[in-house]
């Protein structure tokens, strides 16, 4: 979600006065944490389990999803991918509780392949970039995300068109709470960077 940096430092620069606190966990964590009304308003998914009735739930985009390797991977040398070209190569997936980990194994089931098994699961990016560079693994994350490493060198974008994507995520707010003055123009500023791409 490269748009939230973008959204925070434009706000920040027209009202430096104003105190903003970003915390990064799964939807569920971040979804409790504005029922308890820690939070004034979350960017994150909303699944069957969560309770929409006392939730406003706002669009902004969906979540496409890249597979990266190292620098110099021998993959890199092709034009174009296909799954059947990396099905049985060595993965870095995230843990199997997890939407992408879902959306990952039902990609190759509904190519008629069985998921990769010899993957190691982790959802900590740092780990997941050291990984890349001391093996031939290859890694599958959100397509900004991936990006966000591939312009930083540290790892490459492969030539495949992946046929998985995460379900949207949009702004959550409680029904029952008006945002402050002060989370209003952050979450105006959030949705004009949705609206314009981040750049």
């Amino acid at each position: 979600m490269n748009l939230l940096p973008f959204a925070v430092a434009r706000v920040k620069a027209a009202h430096p006065g104003i105190r903003i606190s970003m915390e990064v966990e799964n939807s569920n964590v971040l979804l409790e944490r504005l029922a308890q009304g820690k939070l004034d308003f979350v960017v994150a998914r909303l699944s069957a389990e969560h309770d929409k009735l006392a939730l406003r739930y706002e669009s902004l985009a969906d979540e496409p999803v890249c597979t990266v390797a190292r620098r110099g991977h021998p993959l890199l040398e092709c034009a174009f991918l296909a799954l059947d070209d990396i099905k049985d190569a060595a993965w870095i997936v995230p843990p199997v509780a997890s939407v992408l980990r879902h959306r990952f194994d039902l990609m190759f089931q509904r190519a008629s392949f069985a998921p990769p098994s010899n993957v190691v699961e982790t959802s900590a990016i740092m780990f997941v970039t050291r990984l890349l560079e001391k093996s031939d693994m290859l890694a599958v994350l959100a397509a900004d995300v991936a990006h966000y490493y591939a312009n930083a060198g540290m790892v490459a974008v492969l030539p495949i068109d992946m046929p998985c994507t995460m379900d949207d995520f949009g702004i959550i707010t409680r029904n029952d709470r008006l945002l402050t003055p002060a989370a209003s123009l952050l979450a105006d500023a959030v949705r004009d960077e949705a609206l314009n791409g981040s750049r």
